[in-house]
This record gives structure tokens, C-alpha cells and sequence, in this order.
């Protein structure tokens, strides 16, 4: 995945959410689309960075708002998170 493809799906998915940033949903689908894209990074000296802030920005999204979506899940394209709480 691009850089230019990972903004691509996140604005559908902005899009898909209502248009409002604030939802704890989307802004779940934001780290996981980050992550997804942080693997296609070749570089490792590049990853590395990007895999701290990644890890940081999960463990924030599972332990405030209780979804954990990984990065290794497989997600469709304009996903909405209705609620939060309990989703793994």
C-alpha cells in the first residue's frame, strides 16, 4: 500500500464515519490503516519510528476506546465502528 492509497482510504472512511474525526471508530481505522501502511516501508531504519508511534497510537485506541484492530486483520474499504467498547 502507497502512502497515497492509505490517505485514499482514509478519507472514504472519514467520509463513511460521518465526517466527524472525534468518533473513537475512526479514529481506530486511522491507526490500523497507518499500520497496514507502515509494512510496506522497506527501509527498516524508516519502520522503526513508524512501527513506536504505531504501537503507542494501538495500545491507546484498545485501552481508551476498547477496540483492538490490528493491523494484521483484514479490513474492507468505508468501515464504520458504531460503538466502542469490548471489540477485538
Amino acid at each position: 500500500m502507497t502512502f497515497r492509497e492509505m490517505r485514499a482510504l482514509i478519507g472514504e472512511d472519514y467520509r463513511a464515519n460521518g465526517s466527524d474525526a472525534t468518533r473513537a471508530g475512526f479514529r481506530t481505522l486511522m491507526v490500523y490503516r497507518f499500520g497496514v501502511w507502515r509494512m510496506s516501508v522497506r527501509s527498516k531504519l524508516l519502520r522503526a519510528p513508524l512501527t513506536m508511534i504505531y504501537r503507542r497510537a494501538f495500545v491507546h485506541c484498545r485501552n481508551v476506546y476498547g477496540i483492538e484492530l490490528p493491523f494484521t486483520a483484514k479490513v474492507g474499504r468505508r468501515v464504520v465502528i458504531e460503538h466502542q467498547g469490548g471489540i477485538v
